[in-house]
């Protein structure tokens, strides 16, 4: 796999570590950190020796990083946008359904779910992506020599771009869990297919 997401992954999970620290129920936001980086690892995450097997909301993702480097312009950033997409809307939603039943299991009692939404969409939440991205910017500048002051200045004039977007992909993966834990009725997500 491409270097970028996992990057990217490492920095937004330190984030949300720092931000669980002082929050009003930290063991929710671990949970959920949990949860989701073994729905990552499970959908996108290729373990040697293993067949390759991508879920249908990876396969484009993946599709791009099998072109190599120079076959696509801007691969990298396109297949990093890609799994953005795949995890943030389609994973988180599956993540938040795990919360609420391992809470469950954990405590007898229901997660405060509006507390958890409160989470993932507050003030906070924002901090968290602009802080990951600022670290993720600056280990770029190791790698591209590119200045991390630069790309910072660029992504925080864009922020009114990609900070809704996330918002919006997370409160599509919010409402498919809630409706979900509503009915009863689990997601389903495609049966992987082999390849890429």
């Amino acid at each position: 796999m491409d270097r970028l997401f996992p990057e990217l992954y490492y920095f937004t999970t330190k984030h949300w570590l720092d931000f669980a620290r002082t929050s009003r129920d930290p063991i929710m936001i671990h949970l959920l950190i949990v949860h989701f980086f073994d729905l990552y690892r499970k959908y996108a995450v290729h373990e040697q020796g293993q067949p390759i097997r991508i879920v249908p909301h990876w396969k484009r993702h993946a599709q791009l990083l099998a072109k190599g480097n120079g076959a696509v312009p801007f691969r990298s950033q396109a297949a990093l946008l890609l799994g953005i997409h795949a995890h943030v809307r389609f994973d988180l939603a599956e993540a938040i359904i795990l919360v609420w039943r391992s809470y469950r299991e954990r405590y007898d009692r229901n997660p405060d779910l509006g507390l958890l939404r409160s989470m993932i969409y507050g003030e906070q939440s924002d901090l968290v992506f602009r802080k990951a991205l600022q670290g993720f910017l600056q280990g770029r500048e190791v790698r591209t020599q590119v200045s991390a002051r630069v790309l910072a200045v660029l992504a925080s004039r864009l922020e009114h771009l990609w900070l809704p977007v996330l918002k919006r992909l997370r409160e599509e993966a919010w409402r498919e869990a809630m409706t979900s834990i509503r009915t009863g009725a689990p997601i389903r997500r495609m049966e992987p297919v082999q390849g890429a």
